[in-house]
């Protein structure tokens, strides 16, 4: 997959947060179960307030995934920022319930750029939510 994608945080002036990027991306299955998605950019575009952004952000996103039991699945996502200390990641548990067509997941992340306005800020964060997909 080959895209242009763009991110905002939508705030004028010293609280504006941008970038644009052209992106390749290409997902591989590693085994019967084990899949690696790996996403490199090249930004095109920068902020004015986040001119340094790649420092901590980087250039490549990697996501390995790989399902636990029939109903359980986990992912983690790393991305290293153009300085060796900036990694972040993301690790992500979900199960399907069947029973009621819905999804209970929990996400970890550790690193930068969670919320465009704090890119260069190290945070954590614990997420826990359930889906219900709405059929059309």
């Amino acid at each position: 997959m080959i895209g242009y994608e763009h991110q905002s945080n939508g705030l004028d002036q010293l609280g504006s947060r941008s970038w644009d990027r052209i992106y390749a991306q290409r997902e591989f299955k590693l085994g019967e179960k084990l899949e690696v998605n790996i996403k490199a950019w090249n930004v095109v575009n920068l902020g004015e307030y986040n001119t340094d952004i790649t420092d901590y952000l980087g250039n490549v996103e990697l996501t390995k995934s790989y399902p636990l039991s029939d109903t359980v699945s986990a992912s983690l996502t790393t991305r290293k920022g153009r300085r060796t200390e900036k990694i972040s990641y993301q690790l992500d548990l979900q199960t399907n319930w069947k029973w009621v067509n819905g999804q209970f997941f929990l996400s970890y992340y550790d690193g930068y750029g969670e919320a465009l306005i704090s890119y260069n800020e190290k945070t954590r964060s614990l997420r826990a939510g359930v889906h219900f997909p709405i059929a059309n």
